[in-house]
């Protein structure tokens, strides 16, 4: 699939850092971790199911974009805030915190994971986003049984699956872009019943993390895009339900 790429603009006078690749929300604290769910994978620079590239080209530019309201040619997104994560959801998270034993994804790094098996990871059905201690966390739950995969890594620019509109993001120095791999569009009575419909620009309260956009489904592939001051990150995959966990930190 092609996508087409525009322009992200960050924060001035900071250094970004972006990879090109030819195939690539307050709550989002991890039902991902309740649930009793075992993760099925947890995949970085190195390691079983995962590939690895290095990104060149940095750059700086200056400050721009909404999230309400774009400029002509960027998105028209709507815009709105997941619930505040419950008191379950925080100790849930906790037990599954990152370690500094794991590998992280940088600047310049990609992480990457095909999906497993024939079966597909469903729809969307949900976002979510949590601040903990030492890190922020995004989920995106879908609603099938098979496995997800997904390719990671810092940009220069975002574009919407199928369109190609400009993504513009603000809040953060760096946009992190996450496809997601193995679901499917929403195209039955029953899959609508279930599919996530707020897409679009997300505003959170992180602690490096201040928006998260949220790109449906096209041709077996979905995107987050994430405006953050962070420089590390790490995607995992889970199951029962089926989970996109990504988590943010800044080692500084």
């Amino acid at each position: 699939m092609r996508r087409q790429r525009s322009t992200f603009h960050p924060s001035p006078a900071i250094r970004r850092a972006a990879a090109l690749s030819a195939a690539t929300a307050l709550s989002l604290g991890l039902a991902a971790c309740g649930g009793g769910g075992s993760a099925s994978s947890s995949a970085a620079s190195t390691g079983s199911g995962a590939t690895t590239a290095a990104a060149t080209a940095a750059g700086s530019s200056s400050a721009a974009g909404s999230a309400a309201a774009t400029s002509a040619g960027s998105t028209e997104a709507s815009s709105g805030t997941p619930a505040p994560l419950t008191k379950a959801d925080d100790a849930a998270a906790a037990t599954s915190a990152p370690t500094d034993d794991e590998v992280w994804g940088g600047l310049g790094a990609v992480q990457g994971m095909d999906p497993q098996g024939s079966d597909s990871a469903g729809v969307e059905t949900d976002l979510r986003f949590g601040r903990h201690d030492g890190y922020d966390r995004i989920v995106v739950e879908t609603s099938g049984e098979g496995t997800l995969g997904y390719r990671a890594e810092f940009v220069d620019e975002a574009a919407t699956l199928g369109k190609g509109d400009a993504i513009s993001l603000t809040g953060g120095a760096y946009l992190l872009q996450v496809i997601g791999t193995n679901t499917q569009m929403p195209v039955t009575e029953d899959l609508q019943k279930v599919a996530y419909t707020d897409l679009g620009v997300h505003d959170v309260d992180g602690t490096w993390t201040k928006q998260v956009y949220l790109d449906g489904t096209f041709e077996d592939q979905f995107q987050v895009v994430i405006a953050t001051d962070a420089r590390q990150y790490r995607v995992t995959t889970l199951t029962n339900p089926t989970r996109l966990v990504i988590d943010l930190r800044d080692p500084s």
